[in-house]
């Protein structure tokens, strides 16, 4: 291969190639970057899951086996070096779990086959929300989060933030749940997996008031993870589909009602971390130290749900009250709306005008009606019998016009009283208009103003009546 040195996309001279420096280290770089993946890593071939193109890729030494996606667009090499140290330095607070548990290190970009890739240790399992139904003893819901648990303490003590779970990317293999680091979720391709309904609108409630979380809205997320391991359901009550108005008001169904045999601590915690108000969730060191207490007290893991079947319908019974109480309340609301717009319908039925049995009475009628400023502005049925009520309403309302728009009062003079540096008084004359019954009343007034000198203007400081 002949390299000329041209950095891509630069056009040279007729019939010459023109050399570039930084050409030839570009493409020499790109050509170091993919030797050194082929020494580090053997690719076992493209393959397409979910809208996603992705490899497999075994490491030289013939331990560890990745999985590899391709980067999402064309990052610039800026993009690509931000990308690399971030990798770097979360894996040296974060390395690869040795249970392959948790919360999984990203590493790359690797370049390879003119794309480049981010890869995560290999795990044979399925999505998350297929794994509930599996899920039988109360050991395995505890022990299914216990690697995410100490993942999100270990980040947090480090001071790295998580992010956003990739709720496509959440796995389970029949051990425990893990997932690709989420803090690169944003630069890979979203697989086209469809979420149940309500969960992408599920946010920690401050993002709704301020639009930030930091690491409280982590721990809200590592809640919601375990919730919907242990149940495949959302914590909330949708409400034509979206969980923002119980999510905002921490109406959380606990999660008794969909899985039996839950330990109930585990649950309280859970729904802890799930509240409305961030400073009172608890933190994730507090979180791993009780569940690692809940896994050594065997005597809290009942191996059937027959243990706990008092608490759990206790908790069932007072979530279904709560509910019909919720259901009592609309269905109260409205049949008061229903009432009241009743209601208003007769009022106003009976209010309707209705044919009067005597001359005086249709009489008194058509001049009630006529006098009234909406008559008069929409005639009725009797119009030609009230164009002088609607002329005398216009006359009126020009009149009201003129009033309300004129000055109250008029300037006729000012006169300059004296005047230094600093300060300075005027004389000011004026003409009062008052509108009363007999009509436009006038009088006379004569104020002094006092002013001062505010760097380059001036300010008024006083103002006083003064006699003729």
């Amino acid at each position: 291969m002949l390299i000329t040195g041209k950095c891509p996309g630069e056009k040279t001279g007729e019939g010459t190639d023109r050399w570039n420096p930084v050409g030839v280290f570009w493409v020499l770089y790109l050509v170091e970057e993919v030797e050194n993946t082929l020494s580090e890593w053997l690719f076992l071939g493209e393959q397409s899951e979910d809208g996603v193109v992705f490899q497999c890729g075994q490491a030289a030494d013939g331990l560890a086996l990745y999985h590899w996606e391709r980067l999402n667009g064309r990052p610039g090499s800026a993009d690509l070096n931000w990308l690399r140290s971030e990798a770097e330095r979360r894996a040296l607070v974060h390395p690869v779990p040795p249970d392959g548990a948790g919360i999984l290190p990203v590493a790359g970009p690797l370049a390879y086959q003119e794309r480049y890739w981010l890869g995560w240790p290999l795990r044979r399992s399925r999505p998350l929300d297929r794994a509930a139904e599996r899920l039988a003893d109360p050991e395995s819901l505890l022990r299914g989060v216990r690697a995410l648990i100490r993942d999100y303490a270990r980040l947090h003590r480090a001071g790295l933030a998580v992010g956003r779970p990739d709720w496509r990317r959440l796995r389970y293999d029949g051990r425990a749940v893990a997932m690709p680091d989420p803090w690169f979720r944003e630069h890979l391709v979203r697989p086209e997996l469809e979420l149940p309904q309500g969960l992408a609108e599920c946010r920690p409630p401050e993002e709704y008031r301020s639009g930030g979380s930091g690491a409280a809205g982590d721990r809200y997320y590592l809640g919601l993870i375990i919730y919907w391991f242990w149940t495949g359901r959302l914590p909330y009550e949708l409400r034509r589909g979206w969980p923002t108005a119980a999510l905002r008001k921490g109406e959380l169904i606990p999660p008794e009602v969909f899985r039996p045999g839950i330990p109930a601590e585990a649950s309280r915690l859970v729904l802890a971390l799930l509240g409305p108000d961030p400073e009172r969730r608890p933190g994730t060191d507090e979180v791993e130290r009780v569940w690692e207490e809940l896994l050594a007290r065997r005597e809290v893991l009942p191996a059937s749900p027959a243990g706990v079947e008092e608490r759990e319908r206790t908790v069932v019974r007072g979530y279904r009250r709560r509910c019909l109480a919720r259901r009592a309340g609309r269905i109260l609301a409205t049949a008061c709306g229903g009432i009241l717009a009743l209601g208003a319908l007769s009022l106003w039925l009976a209010g309707e005008d209705r044919p009067l049995a005597d001359p005086q009475g249709i009489a008194r009628q058509f001049y009630d009606q006529s006098r009234r400023p909406v008559a008069a502005a929409a005639a009725g049925e009797a119009e030609r019998w009230s164009r002088d009520f609607r002329r005398a309403w216009q006359r009126r309302m020009a009149l009201a016009e003129a009033v309300a728009l004129a000055p109250v009062a008029d300037l006729e003079g000012l006169r300059l009283l004296s005047r230094d540096d600093s300060r300075a008084v005027v004389a000011v004359r004026l003409r009062w208009r008052e509108f009363t019954e007999e009509g436009w009343r006038f009088r006379r007034s004569l104020e002094r103003l006092t002013l001062e000198r505010r760097g380059k203007g001036w300010r008024i400081v006083g103002r006083e009546e003064m006699r003729e």
